[in-house]
């Protein structure tokens, strides 16, 4: 700087460390290898099944996204926190409570003639306000308790049995 300007400045700003210094320099390109001459790829370190990514324990739990009506996870978050309880173990208390009350709604529709495969359920319906995805974290065992209630009453979504479960265990709270 010229010293009339810093005269007029006062104190000369600082200086900005050089950046090209501080950013890693990328390696330069090895040659091209010809086909033959291609290196094995590094092989992956194995991880334990008791281990997340990061190197945490795992909660032995993991997410199976539902998609609900918003206004039914609406009630369904008050009352799973009325209860002080996660969505996975509302849910699991609920399918206990509602377990018998399922055959009643699950009840096989009638056959035409025998011949004939039965009629499929009607179709999921348009829901007021949308649908909303909703995470539950279940344990291998409860995802296969309700993934078995969920055959035994031949339930083709698992999002309109886990709706039908939480509004059963609503209606009757």
């Amino acid at each position: 700087m010229s010293d009339d300007l810093v005269q007029a400045m006062g104190t000369p700003p600082p200086r900005l460390p050089n950046l090209r210094r501080l950013t890693p320099q990328t390696p330069a390109r090895e040659p091209a290898t010809t086909a033959d001459e291609q290196p094995e790829p590094a092989p992956r370190p194995a991880r334990s099944r008791g281990t997340r990514k990061a190197g945490r324990p795992a909660t032995g739990r993991s997410s199976r996204a539902v998609g609900l009506p918003v206004p039914l996870v609406a009630r369904m978050s008050a009352k799973a926190r009325e209860d002080r309880q996660s969505y996975g173990d509302y849910l699991m208390a609920a399918l206990n409570r509602v377990w018998d009350r399922l055959e009643e709604v699950y009840a096989p529709l009638p056959q035409v003639r025998p011949e004939l495969p039965p009629p499929r359920r009607t179709p999921r319906q348009q829901v007021p306000g949308g649908r909303q995805t909703v995470n539950f974290r279940l344990t291998d065992e409860q995802t296969e308790a309700l993934a078995a209630r969920q055959r035994d009453l031949q339930v083709e979504s698992r999002s309109e049995f886990v709706t039908t479960i939480i509004e059963l265990d609503l209606e009757s709270s």
